[in-house]
């Protein structure tokens, strides 16, 4: 990576809310990157929900936060700082900063950067052409996945200027968790996890169904451990849950959690699923995935060792279960050695995620439209 030695323009970055998600968490780690590497950013809190536990900790504390509580205070904050590029990575805080950067003068005007993580996929026609409309100023969009320019017209894609960056997590150490922070029981049992927003869609219901039958399957003792928050979380606390059913909420480190589990789960059908994040924290951890084929994942499970767990091409969600259930049958029948080559996979597999590789590109991005 050649460092950068033009003029750094400053940036701000543009948050959601300080919640749990790929979308929520990625600005985080790119902000702490690019004031490590001297550049003037800081971060912006557009509050559109509240702030959950831990989430305030993972920003750097000497990253400037803000957060904004009317819109019309963002030409002024920008003037403020002497920001120059404005980067949102939300469909909702891209509506927010094309229009109050549409308000200010063209030579007080910073350049808008969206990263696009799935969410213009999932919106239905109306608004999502009421959002084309609103953004078809922004200066540069990046993509992380292929099937993210899906809800662009030919001539939105040729009028604008679109790049694609994929994704990639920092590195940091962790200090695994035992077992018996998931419960006495959980020890000796194989421990599946599921970690996203609880949301339709990403497959808590699904992963529940999966493991029940593959405990009955295989006779073992299998465990589940459900991370993040939402509808779906809070429908399951209403109901009492099996000892095998671990519903951990909102988590710091996840990376810590990872480390006590011998299996992840993606069974995502979720439209706007595109090159989830947690795939790539599973895979550094050295665990093995049963992952549905949504976005990227075929390519981001890629490894020449072999796929490092298995991937279900299947969107219809009683199949998606019963092949799930199936390969977590599979998987707990594995000896030891077996388990071990696919966790070597996992390793192997997330070798391709550069996070310097991607902040330096995301450089190159700011230089270019601040040019």
């Amino acid at each position: 990576m050649q460092p950068v030695t033009e003029h750094r323009p400053a940036v701000l970055v543009v948050t959601y809310g300080l919640i749990a998600g790929g979308g929520e968490t990625f600005p985080i780690f790119l902000a702490n990157e690019l004031r490590r590497r001297g550049w003037p950013v800081a971060f912006l809190d557009c509050g559109f929900e509240a702030p959950e536990a831990g989430m305030r900790e993972l920003l750097a504390r000497n990253v400037p936060l803000y957060r904004l509580y009317d819109e019309s205070d963002l030409g002024p904050l920008c003037r403020r700082l002497g920001i120059e590029v404005v980067h949102s990575c939300h469909t909702t805080t891209d509506l927010l900063v094309s229009r109050c950067l549409s308000n200010l003068p063209s030579d007080q005007r910073p350049q808008h950067v969206v990263t696009l993580h799935g969410g213009y996929e999932t919106l239905a026609l109306e608004p999502l052409l009421y959002h084309l409309n609103q953004v078809q100023a922004v200066d540069q969009f990046v993509y992380t996945a292929t099937k993210n320019l899906t809800s662009f017209p030919k001539q939105f894609l040729a009028r604008c200027r679109f790049a694609r960056i994929v994704n990639a997590l920092p590195m940091a150490p962790t200090v695994g968790r035992d077992r018996s922070d998931l419960g006495s029981g959980a020890k000796d049992a194989v421990v599946a996890m599921l970690i996203s927003r609880a949301i339709p869609g990403k497959g808590w219901q699904l992963a529940v169904e999966a493991v029940e039958d593959a405990r009955v399957a295989s006779g073992r003792d299998i465990h589940l451990a459900l991370i993040g928050n939402g509808p779906v979380y809070d429908d399951m606390r209403e109901t009492e849950a099996p000892a095998w059913l671990h519903l951990l909420g909102i988590q710091g480190d996840i990376r810590s959690w990872i480390a006590t589990a011998d299996i992840g789960l993606l069974p995502s059908t979720f439209s706007g699923e595109s090159y989830p994040l947690v795939l790539i924290d599973f895979l550094t951890m050295g665990v093995p995935v049963i992952s549905s084929a949504a976005g990227e994942i075929p390519q981001m499970m890629a490894c020449e060792l072999g796929t490092p767990g298995h991937i279900v091409d299947e969107t219809d969600e009683v199949r998606l279960e019963e092949r799930v259930a199936g390969h977590l049958t599979d998987f707990v029948a594995l000896n030891a050695a077996d388990r071990a080559a696919l966790r070597t996979r996992a390793l192997a597999a997330a070798g391709k995620f550069d996070f310097q590789a991607m902040v330096g590109a995301y450089e190159q991005v700011y230089l270019r439209v601040s040019s």
